[in-house]
């Protein structure tokens, strides 16, 4: 973390050697969302997330609501979902991938 409007995200993969492999955040479904040259902007109230990850080549998908290829989906209450948001990085076969987020 280098401070409240920056931080890094490291993650890494074990098992499931050679297949295509994904990191997926979600966000309500309200949020304005766009796409730019790989990174992912997600407009707040009082700021934009701008989330990248240490591969500019890493394909970025949006998707939104239970009936997807990623489902996504909030529950707030016992049987009641409501739809949100995906972003979806992917699909990657190395070990390992960094993402950083900063807000602006």
């Amino acid at each position: 973390m280098e401070n409240q409007d920056h931080f890094l995200i490291r993650d890494a993969f074990s098992g499931y050697e050679e297949m295509p492999r994904y990191w997926i955040f979600h966000v309500p479904k309200d949020k304005s969302i766009a796409l730019n040259d790989g990174a992912v902007f997600v407009s707040g109230k009082q700021k934009t997330m701008v989330i990248t990850s240490a591969d500019s080549e890493l394909p970025v998908s949006l998707y939104l609501g239970f009936k997807q290829r990623f489902p996504s989906v909030t529950s707030t209450a016992v049987n009641k979902a409501s739809d949100s948001r995906a972003i979806v990085f992917g699909p990657f076969t190395s070990d390992a991938m960094q993402f950083d987020f900063q807000f602006i």
